[in-house]
């Protein structure tokens, strides 16, 4: 179900949180123009539609979003959680199962599809603006992306453009302002610090006013995916030559994408149950989303989403067993069980099945991590370590004395099988219980059942990317600098 609204009123950084949000105009005599601004807030989400307007302009696009609000829900359809995706991302994952040898850079193309797995993993729906690029017939999920084209029946030819236009507008004043200042904001600070540790040696490009290509929102179909590009052929994968401009473009467009997760928060709200409308961005989008989110934990506010949290608890095992990450377990997991390319989209509708409960539950794991609720984070690293038999040892505590997890476990996987034989084979299973600590997870913690499962396969895919150029064809060249570059991402994260 999706999450009750809490009774407080915080702003986020930049974003004002509408939870707590009531109209106070029906409490006292308000003016017109106070009116108009709360009916804006109300209706759009953080604020933005008194941004450069007037109260009466203000006003007339509350009534144009009223229509927005409904066509949006219809289009994004039932669900507690959803991951807003790049259309780059997803362009590039349909590219990668169907026509790899199209793909100009493979190894930001494979990093990005990691942040697609995840959105189709861990979330309801994946949205995406403005169209899917069939890429749900792709991935074998139908039904599950949900385009957010710029025009809906019943809505104002610009009404949606016209949100999207000012969202745009807002990122880029912010970076443009940040870069400008004199005492430069912590986020600005951080996020420089971050390219430094994701491109070193590059350097951190000003963002200031005429460095934009677009002067306008324009949807990834019209720009295609060349600011996406980071390695070009040659005789060797290399780099490419204006990486500025890489910098500044995605820098651009994540900001944007931050603030728009937020408002269709908002305009997603049904009453008082509010979903979740995550931004989920490729790995060249984490650096502003991690300096953004450490600012907002410097303000005592939650930022890590429960797949944050899990993505730094792989990183920490196989830190432990001092290997390298160059991939999340999500992605490991989906090539690693996957033999040929056309196996992909049936291994990934596998794992997506396994993770119904974990989907389900999701909102009380982010609670845990907000909370550091060591017994639930525990637990969750139990399973993805694959250590069973102290996860079942949990379970066992919790349930008492009086009841055997491991008989229990027998007579649900067998129910008929008599009384008294279920003894000996509970016996016979502690010997060898592979089997049946996996079964009581099933049975006993199925909101874990995906971590077990992936954390095992991709156990059995710990360097993935001699296996991922197999599958998509990008073998044969020396890819020293794409291995220590993806490296890299393993060690800040694949998705913020």
């Amino acid at each position: 179900m999706p999450r009750r609204r809490s009774s407080r009123r915080l702003y986020v950084g930049d974003r004002l949180d509408l939870s707590g949000f009531t109209p106070t105009f029906a409490d006292r005599p308000r003016t017109p123009d106070a009116e108009a601004v709360e009916r804006g807030v109300l209706l759009a989400g953080s604020g933005l539609w008194t941004y450069a307007r007037e109260p009466d302009q203000v006003l007339t696009a509350a009534a144009d979003l009223q229509p927005l609000r409904s066509a949006l829900r219809r289009q994004a359809g039932a669900g507690a959680s959803f991951a807003l995706v790049d259309w780059t991302s997803l362009h590039r994952a349909r590219q990668l199962l169907e026509e790899p040898a199209s793909i100009r850079d493979p190894f930001t193309a494979l990093a990005d599809f990691g942040a697609v797995v995840a959105a189709l993993l861990f979330y309801d729906k994946v949205l995406v603006v403005p169209e899917t690029d069939g890429a749900e017939q792709a991935l074998g999920a139908s039904n599950l992306i949900r385009p957010l084209t710029t025009t809906f029946p019943g809505v104002g030819q610009d009404v949606f453009n016209d949100l999207l236009d000012r969202h745009y507008h807002w990122a880029r004043d912010r970076l443009e302002g940040a870069s400008q200042r004199l005492l430069k904001p912590a986020w600005y600070t951080a996020l420089a610090q971050r390219w430094e540790e994701l491109l070193p040696g590059v350097g951190f490009p000003p963002h200031e006013r005429g460095k934009w290509e677009d002067p306008t929102f324009q949807t990834s179909p019209m720009r295609g995916d060349n600011r996406a590009v980071l390695f070009q052929r040659e005789s060797v994968w290399t780099w490419r030559n204006d990486l500025h401009e890489v910098i500044l473009d995605n820098d651009l467009r994540s900001l944007f994408y931050e603030r728009l997760a937020a408002t269709l928060q908002e305009l997603l709200r049904d009453g008082d149950e509010e979903p979740t409308v995550q931004y989920l961005g490729g790995c060249l989008r984490t650096p502003l989303l991690l300096a953004r989110a450490a600012a907002t934990e410097a303000a005592l506010l939650p930022s890590r989403t429960p797949e944050n949290w899990l993505e730094s608890s792989w990183q920490r095992l196989y830190q432990a067993q001092s290997r390298d990450v160059v991939a999340p377990f999500w992605l490991q997991a989906v090539l690693a069980g996957s033999r040929e390319r056309g196996e992909i989209a049936s291994k990934l509708a596998g794992l997506r099945k396994a993770a119904r409960a974990y989907r389900r539950h999701r909102h009380e794991l982010a609670q845990a991590v907000t909370r550091g609720d060591q017994p639930v984070l525990q637990a969750a690293q139990q399973a993805l370590a694959g250590d069973l038999q102290s996860l079942n040892k949990a379970v066992q505590t919790a349930a008492g004395a009086g009841v055997d997890v491991v008989k229990t476990t027998v007579k649900l996987a067998a129910p008929v099988v008599p009384d008294e034989l279920i003894g000996v084979a509970a016996r016979a299973a502690g010997a060898q219980s592979g089997w049946l600590n996996r079964l009581a997870v099933r049975l006993f913690r199925p909101r874990l059942w995906i971590l077990v499962e992936a954390g095992s396969l991709a156990e059995r895919g710990t360097d993935i990317l001699p296996h991922a150029a197999r599958l998509f064809g990008f073998a044969g060249l020396d890819a020293t600098e794409p291995r220590n570059f993806l490296t890299r991402v393993g060690r800040t994260t694949w998705i913020a």
